[in-house]
């Protein structure tokens, strides 16, 4: 019978990291932005305890500071006692965020199922289920924060098995930015010849695949998203299922507390600000629906709008973010507005400009024709490129963009009162 093992594979909790701006907010919204990341963290052991997996892998920056409260080291350790009680065994490394001299005695107070790997060496474990081993694990662990040596010599298959002898499958655990010459760097070819059957990676705040066929390499991104510049990335981690004579099997699990966006609103036919009001709203209802989480955003406003005179007033959008978030919040399910930019420009009649037959109207007409004839367009913008040092084969344009982004500005500074 072919064996099988199953794990969840986590990384860059952050906890104690916060929402910078945001955790001076009151009541039930405030508390949700103090206790996200926390929050999400729960959801990870959640998860190991209903999937009854085998161990958890934790690959770094379970900590957003090498020293945190001691609220969140309480959190963390009930967190990985719950999992001891259940019979699931932990393996963890330490990423910049949280490197091993920075642990202190808080490595004394880890619970017996878990196990951490060592900085300066490789270090190797064995899980097995009853007398039958199973997995050899190999990892690293960062020594400080500014790690900057390639941290996989020794992190292989054959020297896992030189060390714990031969099991059905190899695992390695690494905090690394591959390519990034600041964050222990090493390259998809070294991940790829060290033949594990799975290397769990963390640093990378985004869920991707980086090595696949033969040996899997996965970043499961953070549990939690950070701020706004991680918009509508995908948190969570990985439960992957290593089985004999099978590749290896992932599916995601979606932990994120709190989703951050930066939508982008076409407000051209809007005329009031209470309906301005009802279109962002209806917007983040259907982001709240969709990701079936709290959703902040940074919101965008653009086309060419009767609003946007009013908008350029003093104070108009504080008034029109207060009612938004005042009216579009539940204890379960509710959208904020961290700040709106207007990037709205002033309604023109297109038509009545060429009607009028002035100049406007000879602009227009000859971006028409420049839009009629390429090679000419492609001649105007390479040479404005050269002025720029710029080759233009170096950029990828939408030359319609371009031509209607111009004639946008054009017409703006010619009638739109304003530059």
């Amino acid at each position: 019978m072919a064996q099988t093992v199953t794990f969840i594979h986590a990384a860059d909790l952050h906890l104690g990291a916060a929402f910078k701006g945001l955790v001076s907010l009151s009541g039930a919204t405030g508390n949700h932005f103090i206790n996200a990341v926390s929050q999400a963290y729960k959801k990870v052991i959640d998860s190991c305890i209903e999937k009854n997996v085998d161990f958890l892998v934790l690959a770094g920056d379970s900590f957003n500071e090498g020293k945190a409260p001691y609220r969140i080291e309480r959190e963390f350790l009930d967190g990985l006692l719950r999992l001891e009680n259940s019979g699931i065994q932990v393996y963890m490394c330490t990423g910049n965020h949280d490197p091993l001299s920075k642990w202190g005695t808080r490595l004394d107070s880890l619970p017996a199922n878990v196990h951490m790997f060592p900085a300066g060496k490789p270090g190797y474990f064995l899980f097995g289920k009853g007398d039958e081993p199973l997995v050899a694990l190999a990892g690293r662990s960062f020594l400080d924060r500014n790690e900057r040596g390639d941290l996989t010599e020794g992190l292989n298959r054959t020297a896992a098995f030189d060390t714990l002898g031969t099991t059905p499958f190899a695992l390695g655990v690494l905090h690394t930015g591959i390519y990034d010459q600041n964050y222990a760097p090493c390259s998809l070819e070294t991940l790829r010849q060290a033949d594990f059957d799975y290397w769990a990676l963390g640093h990378i705040h985004d869920q991707g695949v980086v090595l696949d066929g033969g040996s899997l390499a996965l970043y499961p991104g953070s549990p939690q998203g950070l701020d706004i510049n991680e918009s509508l990335a995908t948190h969570g981690c990985f439960h992957v299922t290593l089985e004999e004579g099978r590749a290896p099997r992932f599916e995601q699990i979606t932990t994120a507390s709190i989703t951050w966006a930066q939508p982008t609103i076409d407000v051209s036919e809007v005329v009031s600000l209470d309906e301005l009001v009802d279109t962002i709203g209806s917007f983040g209802e259907d982001l709240t629906a969709l990701h079936n989480t709290p959703v902040c955003a940074r919101v965008t406003l653009a086309g060419r709008s009767k609003l946007h005179e009013r908008l350029l007033e003093e104070g108009s959008f504080l008034d029109v973010i207060e009612v938004i978030n005042n009216r579009y919040h539940s204890d379960q399910r509710w959208f904020y507005v961290d700040d709106i930019a207007n990037r709205t420009r002033a309604s023109i009649d297109i038509g009545t400009l060429e009607g009028e037959g002035l100049f406007p109207a000879t602009l227009l007409r000859g971006a028409r024709e420049l839009d009629e004839n390429r090679s000419s367009l492609e001649s105007i913008i390479a040479n404005a490129f050269e002025k720029q040092n710029l080759r233009l084969s170096e950029v990828e344009l939408d030359y319609q963009e371009a031509i209607e982004a111009a004639q946008s500005l054009c017409i703006d500074l010619l009638v739109g009162g304003e530059a």
